[in-house]
């Protein structure tokens, strides 16, 4: 019987992800984040987290400096990008943002329905149409996520 592989995303990259959004978001005072901080705020291997660097890079959710360090793997973090903000949840997705102004139509139709019943109407219309987009952006998202982490185009 074949062995089913580890969950890298679970088990690795996913933590080095949020760590280091946790570090470009909150902290102004480096442009760069070097692997050996990482290695000793993550308590794991080097060669643990340089690979998850390079996962993280080729995936385009975090950009890297390549250098001849004698490493099969990159030694410094230069950034992280919009995809992978959204992917530690440090930024909000297409979804999140449609279901926020989903929300805010629906409070504002029942605001106006005593006052204004015609508005509330035309705005739980609106509501209900936006809350579609957003199951449809977020099911072609996960549909992506999925797809990319299967490793298909």
């Amino acid at each position: 019987m074949i062995e089913s592989p580890p969950d890298i995303w679970t088990d690795t990259d996913f933590p080095v992800l949020r760590a280091l959004a946790a570090r470009f978001t909150n902290d102004e005072r480096a442009p760069f984040f070097p692997l050996d901080d990482l290695v000793a705020t993550l308590g794991w291997s080097e060669e643990r987290v340089g690979y998850a660097f390079i996962r993280l890079d080729d995936a385009g959710l975090i950009r890297t400096m390549t250098a001849m360090w004698g490493k099969p793997y990159p030694m410094m973090v230069t950034g992280i990008t919009t995809a992978g903000l959204r992917a530690s949840g440090a930024w909000p997705s297409e979804a999140s943002v449609l279901d926020a102004l989903t929300d805010t139509l629906s409070d504002l139709a029942d605001r106006e329905e005593a006052t204004h019943p015609e508005e509330a109407s035309r705005l739980r219309a609106a509501a209900s149409v936006v809350g579609r987009m957003a199951v449809s952006v977020g099911t072609d998202f996960a549909s992506r996520l999925v797809a990319h982490a299967a490793g298909l185009p």
